[in-house]
Formats: structure tokens, C-alpha cells, sequence
């Protein structure tokens, strides 16, 4: 499944992002594909881990700072997987955001 709905490009620049630790925001159109291609992804960097990996960051619906997608703009380096229906609350929040942006794959 990684092979058919990332590019080799792509899965070349997330690797590089994971082993140098930066922030990455996978984008998929369901969890179905979001889950796999995410611990796939995180299984490349195998011994190594990331400080956060969050294969499937869920929207709970409130639009406060108690919303978990608040954790988009963590100051800490991440992995982290949203739904597309997500996108938008999430660049809203980076947008606001005062630290570095993350890289941003979406393959939905």
C-alpha cells in the first residue's frame, strides 16, 4: 500500500525528515490508508524512533485548544497522520503557530 499511494520521492524526503527528527504531517484521505502507510513509514527509521509518533491525529470536534489537533503545533518533533477532512482546522493552527512549520505530505 505505501508503494501505491506515496511516491519513492516522497517516501525519500519523510525518511530524511524522520532520521533528522522534524516535524511531519502525513495527509490521507481515509484512517484505512493513514494507519498502514504511517507505521510503515515509522518502521523505515527501525532501530531509531521518533520523540512523537502519532499515526492518526483525530479531530474531537471542538474548535478550542482542549481539540487534539491542537497538537499540530507542538513544539516538539513529531510524526503525525491526519485525515483530509481535517486539513484545513490543521494549516488554521499552524498558521498561527510561531514555530517551525512541518513538513507537509498530503497523498490524499
Amino acid at each position: 500500500m505505501l508503494l501505491e499511494l506515496v511516491s519513492i520521492d516522497d517516501i525519500i524526503t519523510i525518511f530524511t525528515h524522520m532520521l533528522f527528527e522534524s516535524k511531519t504531517l502525513l495527509i490521507a484521505e481515509e484512517i484505512e490508508q493513514l494507519v498502514p502507510i504511517s507505521f510503515a513509514l515509522h518502521s523505515l527509521i527501525y532501530p531509531f524512533k521518533m520523540c512523537l509518533f502519532v499515526p492518526c491525529l483525530l479531530n474531537d470536534g471542538e474548535n478550542d485548544e482542549l481539540n487534539s489537533l491542537n497538537l499540530v503545533s507542538s513544539p516538539l518533533d513529531y510524526f503525525m497522520g491526519i485525515c483530509s477532512d481535517d486539513k484545513i482546522l490543521a494549516y488554521n493552527i499552524l498558521a498561527d503557530d510561531d514555530f517551525t512549520p512541518p513538513l507537509i505530505i498530503d497523498i490524499s
